[in-house]
């Protein structure tokens, strides 16, 4: 699992170089909005499955 590699989720990232930190902050955003999404999508599916 690579945790180290989001900069989000760590402080000081181990893998990112200051090359390579814009890439990951990038994945991460990216994840960020896939989980949004996900999120929205459980709260709109919710309710009829109540």
């Amino acid at each position: 699992m690579p945790a180290y590699y989001y900069s989000f989720s760590y402080p000081a990232p181990l893998t990112c170089s200051e090359g390579k930190k814009r890439k990951c902050e990038a994945i991460g955003e990216k994840i960020v909005e896939q989980l949004k999404l996900r999120k929205q999508r459980r709260s709109r599916w919710r309710p009829r499955e109540g």
